[in-house]
Protein backbone atom coordinates (compact mmCIF):
# COMPACT_ATOMS: atom_id res chain seq x y z
CA UNK A 1 0.00 0.00 0.00
CA UNK A 2 1.62 3.64 -1.06
CA UNK A 3 0.67 5.13 2.69
CA UNK A 4 2.26 2.01 4.41
CA UNK A 5 -0.57 1.45 6.36
CA UNK A 6 -1.82 -1.90 7.37
CA UNK A 7 -5.53 -3.01 6.18
CA UNK A 8 -7.25 -3.88 9.26
CA UNK A 9 -8.89 -7.26 8.31
CA UNK A 10 -11.29 -7.61 11.28
CA UNK A 11 -12.87 -4.00 11.02
CA UNK A 12 -13.62 -4.65 7.34
CA UNK A 13 -14.78 -8.23 7.80
CA UNK A 14 -17.07 -6.58 10.40
CA UNK A 15 -18.24 -3.68 8.24
CA UNK A 16 -19.21 -5.71 5.77
CA UNK A 17 -21.24 -8.30 7.57
CA UNK A 18 -23.13 -5.44 9.38
CA UNK A 19 -23.48 -4.01 6.16
CA UNK A 20 -25.15 -6.94 4.64
CA UNK A 21 -27.29 -7.19 7.70
CA UNK A 22 -28.50 -3.67 7.65
CA UNK A 23 -29.01 -3.60 4.10
CA UNK A 24 -31.57 -7.37 4.05
CA UNK A 25 -33.04 -5.45 7.01
CA UNK A 26 -33.73 -2.06 4.95
CA UNK A 27 -34.83 -3.42 1.68
CA UNK A 28 -37.31 -5.82 4.08
CA UNK A 29 -38.96 -2.79 5.35
CA UNK A 30 -38.68 -0.55 2.69
CA UNK A 31 -40.28 -3.35 0.20
CA UNK A 32 -42.27 -5.13 3.08
CA UNK A 33 -40.39 -8.01 1.89
CA UNK A 34 -40.80 -11.33 3.99
CA UNK A 35 -37.21 -11.87 4.02
CA UNK A 36 -36.80 -12.51 7.70
CA UNK A 37 -40.00 -15.53 7.92
CA UNK A 38 -37.48 -17.03 5.69
CA UNK A 39 -34.19 -15.43 5.52
CA UNK A 40 -33.54 -15.18 9.64
CA UNK A 41 -30.86 -17.81 8.88
CA UNK A 42 -28.46 -15.38 7.41
CA UNK A 43 -28.21 -14.31 11.38
CA UNK A 44 -26.70 -17.90 11.60
CA UNK A 45 -25.06 -17.63 8.06
CA UNK A 46 -23.29 -14.09 8.16
CA UNK A 47 -21.48 -14.96 12.02
CA UNK A 48 -19.83 -18.29 10.38
CA UNK A 49 -18.59 -16.24 6.99
CA UNK A 50 -16.70 -13.81 9.54
CA UNK A 51 -15.32 -16.09 11.72
CA UNK A 52 -14.63 -18.17 8.57
CA UNK A 53 -12.69 -15.16 7.01
CA UNK A 54 -11.06 -14.49 10.26
CA UNK A 55 -8.85 -17.81 9.81
CA UNK A 56 -7.76 -16.43 6.39
CA UNK A 57 -6.67 -12.96 7.41
CA UNK A 58 -3.32 -13.80 9.02
CA UNK A 59 -0.87 -15.27 7.22
CA UNK A 60 -0.39 -19.03 7.85
CA UNK A 61 1.33 -20.56 10.42
CA UNK A 62 0.37 -18.58 13.32
CA UNK A 63 -2.21 -20.96 13.94
CA UNK A 64 -5.26 -18.49 13.07
CA UNK A 65 -6.20 -21.12 10.04
CA UNK A 66 -8.07 -23.31 12.64
CA UNK A 67 -10.82 -20.81 12.38
CA UNK A 68 -12.06 -22.42 9.72
CA UNK A 69 -13.16 -25.29 12.06
CA UNK A 70 -15.87 -23.37 14.21
CA UNK A 71 -16.50 -21.08 11.26
CA UNK A 72 -17.54 -23.92 8.90
CA UNK A 73 -19.74 -25.36 11.98
CA UNK A 74 -21.94 -22.34 12.38
CA UNK A 75 -21.96 -21.62 8.38
CA UNK A 76 -23.53 -25.31 8.05
CA UNK A 77 -25.77 -25.11 10.66
CA UNK A 78 -27.00 -22.06 9.09
CA UNK A 79 -27.30 -23.22 5.34
CA UNK A 80 -29.16 -26.33 7.15
CA UNK A 81 -31.52 -23.93 8.92
CA UNK A 82 -31.81 -21.87 5.80
CA UNK A 83 -32.89 -25.23 3.97
CA UNK A 84 -35.54 -26.07 6.46
CA UNK A 85 -36.88 -22.42 6.53
CA UNK A 86 -37.49 -22.42 3.15
CA UNK A 87 -38.78 -25.67 2.84
CA UNK A 88 -40.67 -26.33 5.95
CA UNK A 89 -39.02 -29.85 6.70
CA UNK A 90 -37.96 -29.08 10.22
CA UNK A 91 -37.63 -32.70 10.78
CA UNK A 92 -34.96 -32.97 8.86
CA UNK A 93 -32.59 -32.28 11.48
CA UNK A 94 -33.50 -35.96 12.22
CA UNK A 95 -30.30 -36.83 9.63
CA UNK A 96 -29.01 -33.17 8.72
CA UNK A 97 -27.28 -33.13 12.21
CA UNK A 98 -24.55 -35.25 10.45
CA UNK A 99 -23.75 -32.73 7.58
CA UNK A 100 -22.97 -30.28 10.90
CA UNK A 101 -20.79 -32.43 13.24
CA UNK A 102 -18.67 -34.38 12.27
CA UNK A 103 -19.34 -33.33 8.48
CA UNK A 104 -18.35 -29.24 8.81
CA UNK A 105 -15.61 -30.05 11.36
CA UNK A 106 -14.29 -32.03 8.47
CA UNK A 107 -14.34 -29.28 6.07
CA UNK A 108 -13.50 -26.81 8.54
CA UNK A 109 -10.27 -29.32 9.61
CA UNK A 110 -9.42 -29.82 5.57
CA UNK A 111 -9.42 -25.87 5.08
CA UNK A 112 -7.08 -25.18 7.62
CA UNK A 113 -4.97 -28.35 6.85
CA UNK A 114 -4.62 -27.19 3.36
CA UNK A 115 -3.69 -23.49 4.77
CA UNK A 116 -1.15 -24.35 6.87
CA UNK A 117 -0.45 -27.32 4.86
CA UNK A 118 -0.49 -29.90 7.14
CA UNK A 119 -1.50 -33.31 5.68
CA UNK A 120 -2.80 -35.44 8.77
CA UNK A 121 -4.90 -32.24 9.79
CA UNK A 122 -5.97 -32.71 5.93
CA UNK A 123 -6.54 -36.25 6.14
CA UNK A 124 -8.96 -35.72 9.47
CA UNK A 125 -10.43 -33.65 7.86
CA UNK A 126 -11.51 -35.69 4.86
CA UNK A 127 -12.51 -38.33 6.60
CA UNK A 128 -14.32 -36.49 8.80
CA UNK A 129 -16.31 -34.70 5.99
CA UNK A 130 -16.80 -38.08 4.20
CA UNK A 131 -18.10 -39.81 7.56
CA UNK A 132 -20.47 -36.62 7.98
CA UNK A 133 -22.02 -37.05 4.25
CA UNK A 134 -21.82 -40.52 4.96
CA UNK A 135 -23.99 -40.18 8.14
CA UNK A 136 -26.48 -37.70 6.08
CA UNK A 137 -27.07 -40.09 3.33
CA UNK A 138 -27.65 -43.20 5.37
CA UNK A 139 -29.99 -42.06 8.45
CA UNK A 140 -31.70 -39.94 5.73
CA UNK A 141 -32.79 -43.14 3.33
CA UNK A 142 -33.24 -44.87 6.97
CA UNK A 143 -35.58 -42.57 8.84
CA UNK A 144 -37.22 -41.64 5.86
CA UNK A 145 -37.47 -44.44 3.15
CA UNK A 146 -37.60 -47.31 5.82
CA UNK A 147 -39.23 -45.51 9.01
CA UNK A 148 -41.33 -43.08 7.40
CA UNK A 149 -40.12 -40.31 9.62
CA UNK A 150 -37.66 -37.57 9.73
CA UNK A 151 -40.01 -35.37 7.31
CA UNK A 152 -40.13 -35.35 3.21
CA UNK A 153 -36.37 -36.03 2.66
CA UNK A 154 -34.46 -35.62 -0.16
CA UNK A 155 -37.17 -36.51 -2.95
CA UNK A 156 -37.75 -40.00 -4.14
CA UNK A 157 -34.76 -40.70 -6.69
CA UNK A 158 -32.79 -40.01 -3.71
CA UNK A 159 -34.06 -43.11 -1.99
CA UNK A 160 -32.07 -44.99 -4.84
CA UNK A 161 -28.74 -43.62 -4.05
CA UNK A 162 -27.81 -46.26 -1.17
CA UNK A 163 -29.61 -49.10 -2.49
CA UNK A 164 -27.68 -48.49 -5.88
CA UNK A 165 -24.39 -47.54 -4.04
CA UNK A 166 -24.69 -50.82 -2.41
CA UNK A 167 -25.44 -52.67 -5.65
CA UNK A 168 -22.12 -51.56 -6.91
CA UNK A 169 -20.14 -52.00 -3.89
CA UNK A 170 -21.25 -55.48 -4.19
CA UNK A 171 -20.71 -56.03 -7.85
CA UNK A 172 -17.01 -54.52 -7.57
CA UNK A 173 -16.20 -56.67 -4.12
CA UNK A 174 -17.32 -59.76 -5.86
CA UNK A 175 -15.78 -59.10 -9.57
CA UNK A 176 -11.95 -57.54 -7.16
CA UNK A 177 -12.41 -61.37 -5.32
CA UNK A 178 -12.96 -63.05 -8.29
CA UNK A 179 -10.23 -61.71 -10.39
CA UNK A 180 -7.58 -61.88 -7.33
CA UNK A 181 -8.59 -65.64 -6.80
CA UNK A 182 -7.29 -66.49 -10.25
Amino acid sequence: MPSGRATDHFAVLVGTTVLIVGLVFLLTQTLGLRVVAVGWPVLVIAPGLLILASAYSVPPGRGMSYLAVPGMVVLVAGAVLQVQAITGDWQSWSYAWALVAPGAVGLGLLAAGIREKNRGVRIVGAVLTAGGVAFFVIAEWLLVRVFGVGGAGLGRGFGMVLPAGAVATGLWLLVRGLVRSR
